[in-house]
């Protein structure tokens, strides 16, 4: 009998021991499987907050497009070109309250105010692209409520008598706007034909 009992003590042990194996591997299991969808859920919390992120950019790059989009349209509007249909031949700048006396030869006539500066260019110049593009390549005239006299240096000044209150100053293109031998001599004559244009400065 005692031989007996001691066969089935024995026979229990081998039980509990594949018991224990099965509690760790369902164990380890769990713990995987948690941490694996932990993890997938990390995964795609990263996704989404880089998407989400993506998403931003692409709506500061859309509002940057359409502000300088905004500010082309608004310096566009600025820019007046001569009036074909103006018998008198006369450049007026409404803005400034003065008119000029356009030159023979000077033709496609535009200008921007920027400030106290009014940038001329022509259509001619302005095909040659690049800098030549630019407002102000042809010559720029300054105003200033301050006059030579009062203030020596300020430039090369038109007007004697205020004009609206400020006196008028012209300033020459800083360099050749093209390499080209041709373009660069028209940015030249262009300039002259404004000195020409600049001289007749009057009260509109």
């Amino acid at each position: 009998m005692d031989d007996q009992n001691y066969i089935n003590l024995n026979n229990k042990k081998p039980r509990n021991k594949w018991k224990a194996v099965g509690m760790i591997f369902i164990i380890l299991t769990l713990l995987f499987g948690g941490a694996g969808g932990f993890l997938g859920y990390a995964l795609m919390q990263k996704k989404n907050d880089l998407d989400s992120a993506n998403k931003n950019l692409k709506d500061v790059k859309a509002q940057l497009a359409t502000a300088k989009t905004d500010l082309a349209n608004a310096k566009k509007q600025n820019s007046t070109e001569e009036s074909t249909n103006n018998s008198a031949n006369y450049l007026t700048v409404k803005e400034w309250g003065i008119k000029f006396t356009i030159p023979d030869g000077l033709t496609g006539l535009k200008y921007t105010i920027s400030n106290d500066n009014l940038e001329f260019n022509t259509d001619k110049v302005a095909a040659y692209g690049g800098i030549c593009a630019t407002d102000g390549v042809v010559g720029i005239i300054h105003r200033s409520n301050v006059s030579n006299e009062q203030q020596p240096g300020e430039g090369n000044q038109l007007n004697v008598a205020a004009i609206n209150g400020y006196y008028f100053y012209l300033a020459s293109p800083q360099a050749s706007c093209t390499t080209d031998t041709t373009g660069a001599q028209l940015q030249l004559d262009t300039f002259q034909l404004i000195k020409q244009l600049a001289d007749t400065i009057q009260k509109s």
